[in-house]
C-alpha cells in the first residue's frame, strides 16, 4: 500500500509514523497507572448517601491506598491472587493484542505484494478491523471491578452495635454524625491514554482497509481498461472503488430487488436484526449481576446492576466525579457499550428494508462496517463475564499485616 497509486503521497509516508508513534503511546499507557481503590473516609451522613448514589464531599479523607491498576502490575497481582484467567485475558486481549494489531498494520502497509498477497493483505487487515475494539477488555475490567468492591461501611454501626430491644442502637442517636468508610476507585490519566492509543489504532485500521479497497478497486480498473485496448474498444474511465460499489448496489434493493416479492431467507433476515435491536435494548435495563459482599461484622453491601445501571453508577465509585479521568471512564462505557451499537443495528435495518439513494449506498456500507467494529458490547459483556467469574466466592478475602 505504500507504493499505490491509489494512496495519497502524504498519507503512504505518515501512516508508519502513526503506526510507531500509537506503538509508543500505547508502551507508555500500560506502565501509567490507570485506576486506584481508595478507602475514603467521609463524614455524617455524606457517607451512606454516597453509597447510595450520592455526590462527592469535599470532606473526603482517603485513608488507605487498597489497590493501583496498572495492565503489568494488575497482571503481576492477578496471578499473586490465583487468578489466572482473569490474568490470562489481560495479557492476550491488553497486551498481546494491540501490539499485534499495529505490527499487522504496518507490515500490510509496507510490504510488497510478492511477499505478502493481496488476499492475504486483506484477510489481515479485515480481520484487525473487525477485532481491535477486544483491546478495550483492560478499561471495562477495571470499571467491573471497581463496581465489585464499591461499599459503604457505617462505622458508627460497627462500633455502637443496636442493643437488645433498641433497634436504633447508639449509631441510632447518632443519626447523620458518625463517619462512614467507603470503597471508591478512582480513574487516572494511565485510562485516558490508553483509551485513546485503542481508538487511534482502531481508526488507523480503518483507513488501510479502505485504501487497501481502493487499491484492488484500481487495479482491477487497469486490467479491465487494457484489455478493452487490446480488443480495439473504448477506453474506459477509471472509477474510484466507492462509485463502483454505488453503482454496483444500487442497480437492485437491498431488501427484496426494487420491491418485488421477497424470499424466505430475506424475510427472515429483517426479523432478526428488528430481534435483535430489541433485545439488545430491553437486555440493557435488565438486572445482569449481583454483588454480595461481606465480612465478619455483617454484610458491606448487596448491589444489583445492569448494563444501562453500570452507566448511572460509575459517578459513585470515583472519590471526585467531577475530573476528567471520571468522567472520561462515564463517556468511553457510554459510547462504547450503549450508544454505537443500536446505532449500528439501526443503520442495518435502514439498509435492509428502505431503498438507499444510489449516492449513499457507498457511505451507507460504510458506516454499517465502521459502526461494526466500534460496537463494544460484547467487550463489555465479557469483560464483565470474566471479571466475575474470577471474583466469586465463598472464602474470606486474606489481607497483608499492614492492611
Amino acid at each position: 500500500l505504500f507504493a499505490s497509486k491509489a494512496v495519497p503521497r502524504p498519507l503512504a509516508v505518515s501512516v508508519p509514523f502513526l503506526l510507531a508513534a500509537l506503538a509508543f503511546f500505547l508502551l507508555g499507557a500500560n506502565y501509567i497507572q490507570i485506576a486506584e481503590t481508595l478507602v475514603v473516609l467521609r463524614p455524617g451522613a455524606e457517607g451512606m448517601q454516597a453509597g447510595s448514589g450520592g455526590s462527592h464531599s469535599t470532606a473526603d479523607t482517603p485513608i488507605f491506598k487498597l489497590n493501583v491498576y496498572s495492565l503489568f502490575y494488575s497482571i503481576h497481582m492477578l496471578r499473586k491472587m490465583k487468578l489466572d484467567v482473569l490474568a490470562n485475558v489481560l495479557v492476550f486481549f491488553s497486551g498481546i493484542l494491540p501490539y499485534t494489531k499495529l505490527g499487522l498494520m504496518l507490515l500490510a502497509w509496507i510490504l510488497p505484494r510478492p511477499i505478502m498477497p493481496k488476499t492475504l493483505r486483506g484477510n489481515i487487515l479485515l480481520a484487525v478491523d473487525q477485532f481491535g475494539k477486544f483491546s478495550l477488555v483492560d478499561i471495562f475490567v477495571v470499571q467491573f471491578i471497581g463496581a465489585t468492591l464499591h461499599a459503604s461501611v457505617d462505622i458508627g454501626q460497627i462500633l455502637s452495635p443496636p442493643a437488645p430491644g433498641n433497634s436504633a442502637g447508639l449509631s441510632g442517636s447518632l443519626a447523620g454524625k458518625d463517619p462512614s468508610a467507603l470503597l471508591l476507585t478512582d480513574f487516572s490519566v494511565g485510562f485516558a491514554s490508553f483509551v485513546l492509543a485503542t481508538v487511534g489504532s482502531l481508526v488507523l485500521g480503518h483507513i488501510c482497509l479502505y485504501c487497501h479497497t481502493e487499491d484492488l478497486a484500481l487495479q482491477s480498473a487497469v486490467r479491465l481498461r487494457a484489455h478493452h485496448q487490446d480488443k480495439g474498444d473504448q477506453p474506459l474511465e477509471i472509477m474510484p472503488a466507492s462509485s463502483q460499489a454505488s453503482v454496483a448496489d444500487s442497480e437492485a434493493h437491498v431488501s427484496g430487488g426494487g420491491g418485488g416479492a421477497r424470499s424466505c431467507r430475506e424475510r427472515l433476515v429483517g426479523i432478526a436484526l428488528l430481534v435483535t435491536l430489541a433485545m439488545m435494548l430491553c437486555g440493557v435495563f435488565l438486572r445482569a449481576y449481583t454483588v454480595h459482599l461481606t465480612t465478619p461484622f455483617g454484610t458491606l453491601t448487596r448491589a444489583s446492576y445492569s448494563i444501562f445501571g453500570m452507566a448511572q453508577f460509575l459517578p459513585n465509585l470515583a472519590a471526585d466525579p467531577s475530573s476528567f479521568s471520571s468522567w472520561f471512564g462515564r463517556i468511553t462505557y457510554i459510547v462504547f457499550a450503549l450508544v454505537i451499537t443500536p446505532c449500528h443495528l439501526l443503520i442495518l435495518i435502514i439498509f435492509w428494508f428502505w431503498r438507499v439513494p444510489r449516492r449513499h449506498v457507498a457511505a451507507t456500507a460504510t458506516m454499517a462496517r465502521v459502526l461494526f467494529a466500534w460496537s463494544a458490547l460484547d467487550v463489555v459483556v465479557a469483560s464483565m463475564v470474566v471479571t466475575l467469574l474470577e471474583l466469586r466466592t465463598n472464602e474470606p478475602l486474606v489481607l497483608n499485616g499492614h492492611q
